[in-house]
């Protein structure tokens, strides 16, 4: 018998995070303890220890006892922690604990002589500390674990660090300083080092941090300091401090787990609250670091994150590990709200259910190589499976390859089919995407940034507002010459009975802003039948058109810019096909999970209903009729993608004048630069343009049953980067870019003031403001728009409304031109727009690009709205979620009381005991002057604000902050033109801050020009403007 090859195992280090056995817990740990001792928490963590070479936890307590060292910050800090100085080093001993980080909230809740105290007991046991020190050299320098020869050598360094705090700062003093004991600070000015000159190159670092918030996922504030940590060189990041596990992000390829959750951490703790919450996931990770053998001079590192219960009303106060059916819901969920964490894999071995995280190969007296990003899909997506797995059995095509795989994996965790296209083909073409909602994110390619948003492409507002009015897009296209059925609005059902006798044939009447079929009836005749249909379009809108209805012998949707037609797709009712043995019943569900591969056609099911049993008596069949081998059948007459129909993509077979058609029409709307065209044929063979959609969906033609998919996506990102252009790089500034400092810990010097043209280009000073400035006059109230129509008028131009949205302006320089009621014109985005008219997006712009910004957070409960207005005091600003900064919902409230519901329902927030319109976002009203800053991407332009001396003297003194940050506000949003940024301006010097921003600004009563001037602005909405055909 051949014996068995000799492996060595792999060199293990394990790795907790939140730890303490609860003695300061009296109705919590110290209970456990006086019954059980010791031992008892760690009864399922006895394996994992005993497997591991190296042991390192998060102690989070002080090791004093609190009668000796009374806590200075007693009254002051709502958990005070501390652990037995004989039994805690004792225990951590018998557990085999090696190292402890003590970087967190809870070192110095004994002041500095329980710090003291803490390193001479961990020392007396030989347990090495990190993370906090005699001096802030003690606090960074890590902790060092030398992996033996027989592993290829090398050393691990783990650095241990707090996220900074002013509180923590200023008011309990926790941060370590040159020759003061403390904590190693984290921010982004003070970062502890990854690795020096003098390091070996076979280092890997791992930064250890305390951050975050208790029981939440992760903070914006964490996504900016990981980025921060990977960028300084750490190879791996493993955070903990929020008492749960949080996502697991990739970045740069190195791994940031933000949160470990709790490792043992005896409190009584609230996870049912934040599950129900803040759908928290109320497990921690036990994790095990593995160095394995080298073979031919590499080693492979692997994470293994074991989860564990934590909840220890749960558990008895034994955390344990999980089942593997809830590891994979954890998995499922972990993959849905982290970045770029495809890799993650699930595996079982003798200590349990875990996820593996690989990290790459480290060659023996080398760097670590992280494993590459997964290689961006083939595009155009095509099935790489042959056949017959390629196609079904009545010729439909099948996707089952990866890339489609991972596509409908992100669609199923919520996010938008068509953000994940473009995105991909983003990535494709060379770009990093930040995500940043479901439907949004950045693309981010070496020398600009492309908004991603849904289905949208490069058309303007201006464009995408013209389609949406029927009635205006009918007429674009009839003063083009471009062929759609004839049409008038009709106020009345008399009028468009009126309408349907002179043109002696069938209508449609449909609303005349109305979407997605809601509100037409179409192919109607009588007056009975028109006056109903008018009713009917009349409860989705206002507005009713009637026009004549084309017989249709086919019909297409048209994928085009205006130059090229990049799909044709034509819907296919609903059809099964036999095969002898199942009944149509059967053969429906079988083709619906084929459907549920289909990324185009995921959750749009044939449904078997009464609409599919009428129809099929009609054919004198019904659900339980068994069809022949091949024998095909239509089993519904309504053919949407959504109620069963089948994508045929016809783009080589169809007829030219369909494709020419749709490029015509796209062609003749001023500013639409792409559209989904909606044609008919007749049956004479004629094209008629029946809709334009701006928002088009791509799935049918990148994953058509039928006929060759087409790289839509990828065409849309050409198209994008081919309309925009490269950035101008970030002005620098002399003032400080964070609202984050520490005095307690070293930063880097000061950024050299810039040079002085580039902070006068900030802001364009067209009236010289003297020392002693008089108060300015004041401006009328009213939307900007208004006053730039106004501007226009005295400037010799004609502005004519046009629709409710739609303005005329014609004059002799400009002929005639085109914008929107808001003053959007064709250089506006229609995906920017969108994006502007959401508050709570808006900010994860500000937040991903790291800008100074007023407190503020999502509400969906009146749970979540009782906390931040006791956690922060006074009045504050409430917002629809998915409402504009400044919108008719939006409201301050004084200093509301979030135990007060009758406030929550006055103010319309919540009723029986929910939002009651959807989340809002709630955000402090802080005390300072506020002015409205109108920038571009590049300079400021007017800063608008309160009449008076004071408002006046605020802008001299921070004219520079305030120019700077509106600037770098706009540049957050990629391709935003320009926009209204409020700011607050506290009372110390240079402290500002952004409240909101919008594209639509009203300006309040009493408010004046403080600087700059507003004909610079009229100057650049002006140059916006551009000429259609007309």
């Amino acid at each position: 018998m051949t014996p068995e090859p000799y492996r060595i195992e792999p060199y293990r280090i394990l790795v907790l995070g939140d730890f303490h056995f609860g003695e300061s817990y009296r109705q919590a740990g110290a209970t456990v303890l006086a019954r059980h001792g010791y031992r008892h928490s760690t009864e399922h963590l006895r394996p994992f220890l005993a497997a591991a070479d190296v042991r390192i936890v998060n102690l989070e307590t002080p090791i004093v006892d609190p009668e000796q060292h009374p806590s200075p910050l007693h009254g002051r800090k709502t958990y005070l922690h501390w652990a037995d100085p004989e039994a805690t080093p004792a225990a951590l001993v018998e557990l085999g604990v090696d190292a402890v980080s003590l970087a967190n909230n809870h070192t110095l809740d004994h002041g500095t002589a329980g710090l003291l105290e803490t390193l001479d007991r961990l020392a007396a046991v030989d347990i090495d500390v990190f993370g906090a020190g005699r001096t802030l050299a003690e606090a960074v320098r890590g902790h060092q674990v030398m992996i033996p020869a027989s592993h290829g050598g090398g050393t691990l360094r783990f650095t241990g660090s707090f996220q900074y705090s002013r509180r923590h700062d200023h008011e309990y003093g926790f941060y370590a300083g040159e020759t003061t004991p403390g904590c190693a600070a984290l921010s982004r000015r003070a970062v502890p080092p990854a690795r020096s000159a003098e390091d070996p190159d076979d280092l890997l670092t791992i930064a250890f941090p305390h951050w975050g918030a208790n029981y939440r996922w992760r903070t914006p504030g964490q996504q900016v300091l990981g980025q921060t940590l990977i960028g300084s060189g750490h190879d791996l990041v493993l955070g903990h401090g929020s008492h749960c596990v949080q996502e697991i992000d990739r970045i740069e390829q190195h791994w940031v787990v933000n949160g470990l959750g709790n490792g043992n951490f005896q409190s009584g703790g609230r996870f049912a609250r934040y599950v129900r919450e803040e759908s928290i996931l109320p497990y921690g990770f036990w994790a095990v670091l593995e160095i394995g053998a080298p073979e031919h001079g590499q080693r492979r590192v692997v994470l293994r994150l074991h989860p564990v219960h934590s909840d220890n009303h749960v558990t008895d106060f034994q955390p344990r590990p999980v089942s593997r059916d809830e590891r994979d819901r954890i998995l499922h969920q972990l993959l849905r709200r982290s970045v770029g964490a495809g890799a993650i894999t699930p595996d079982t071995d003798d200590l349990g259910h875990h996820l593996v995280v690989p990290l790459g190969s480290w060659p023996v007296g080398g760097r670590l190589r992280p494993d590459p990003d997964p290689a961006p899909p083939t595009r155009p997506v095509r099935p790489v499976e042959p056949s017959p797995a390629a196609t079904s059995s009545d010729g439909a095509r099948r996707y089952n390859d990866p890339a489609t795989r991972s596509v409908l994996a992100q669609y199923r965790s919520g996010r938008n089919l068509g953000a994940i296209l473009n995105a991909e083909a983003a990535e494709a073409a060379g770009a990093r995407v930040e995500w940043l909602a479901p439907n949004t994110a950045i693309a981010h390619f070496p020398d600009r940034r492309i908004l991603v948003n849904g289905y949208k492409c490069d058309e303007s507002d201006l464009g995408s507002r013209i389609v949406q009015d029927k009635l205006l897009l009918k007429q674009f296209l009839v003063d083009q010459g471009v062929s759609t059925p004839a049409g008038t609005l009709a106020d009345t059902a008399e009028q468009a009975i009126a309408f349907a006798a002179r043109l002696g044939r069938a209508v449609v009447v449909k609303p005349r802003a109305g979407n997605k079929g809601r509100g037409i009836t179409v192919n109607i005749t009588t007056a009975e039948q028109i006056r109903a249909a008018h009713a009917r379009a009349a409860r989705v809108g206002k507005g009713i058109l009637v026009e004549e209805y084309v017989p249709v012998h086919q019909e297409y949707r048209v994928l085009a810019t205006q130059v090229d037609c990049v799909s044709v797709v034509r819907r296919v009712l609903p059809n099964v096909t036999g095969n002898g043995t199942d009944t149509i019943a059967r053969l429906i569900e079988l083709k619906n999970a084929e459907r549920a591969l289909n990324p185009a056609l995921f959750k749009r099911e044939i449904p078997a209903d009464a609409v599919t049993s009428a129809y099929l008596a009609r054919q004198g069949r019904d659900l339980d009729t068994v069809l022949a081998p091949g024998e095909r059948i239509t089993v519904r007459d309504v053919g949407g993608l959504s109620s069963g129909g089948e994508p045929l993509e016809c783009s080589t077979e169809v007829e030219p004048t369909v494709s020419e058609t749709a490029v015509a029409a796209v062609a003749a709307i001023p500013g639409l630069s792409w559209g989904g065209c909606d044609i008919v044929v007749a049956e004479d063979g004629r094209a008629y343009v029946i809709e334009i959609n701006s928002d088009a969906d791509i799935g049918g033609a990148t994953y058509p049953l039928v006929g060759e998919p087409k790289d839509v996506a990828g065409h849309m990102i050409a198209l994008r980067m081919a309309s925009s252009s490269a950035e101008v790089p970030t002005p620098t500034s002399a003032a400080p870019t964070s609202a984050v400092a520490s005095a307690a810990t070293p930063s880097p010097a000061a950024p050299a003031p810039a040079p002085r043209r580039v902070l006068d280009r900030l802001l364009r000073r067209r009236r010289p403001m003297p020392a002693t400035p008089p108060s300015p006059p004041e401006l009328a109230s009213g939307p900007l728009a208004e006053a730039f129509v106004a501007w226009l008028e005295r400037q010799g131009h004609t502005v004519t409304p046009v629709g409710s949205s739609i303005r005329r302006l014609e004059g002799p320089s400009l002929g005639t031109r085109w914008m929107t009621v808001e003053a959007m014109t064709a250089s506006d985005l229609s995906a920017v727009r969108r994006v502007m008219r959401r508050h709570g997006l808006v900010r994860s712009f500000l937040v991903a690009a790291d800008l100074p910004r007023v407190a503020g957070r999502r509400v969906v409960n009146p749970q979540q709205w009782s906390r931040f207005v006791h956690d922060h005091p006074g009045a504050v600003t409430v917002v629809p979620y998915r409402g504009e900064w400044t919108g008719p919902q939006a409201m301050v409230l004084d200093a509301p009381d979030g135990d007060d519901a009758s406030v929550l329902v006055g103010s319309g927030l919540v009723g029986s005991g929910r939002v009651g319109s959807g989340p809002w976002f709630v955000q402090r009203h802080r005390s300072g002057t506020r002015l409205r800053v109108l920038a571009t991407a590049t300079e400021a332009l007017a800063i608008l604000g309160p009449g008076g001396l004071g408002s006046v003297s605020t802008v001299v003194d921070n004219r520079s902050a305030v120019a700077e940050l509106a600037v770098r506000a706009v540049r957050a949003v990629p391709q935003l033109r320009w926009a209204a940024v409020d700011v607050v301006v506290g009372p110390t010097p240079g402290r500002v801050l952004v409240e909101g921003m919008g594209v639509a600004p009203v300006t309040p009563a009493g408010w004046s020009v403080l600087d700059g001037s507003l004909d610079a602005v009229f100057e650049m909405l002006r140059a916006g403007l551009v000429s259609d055909a007309a």
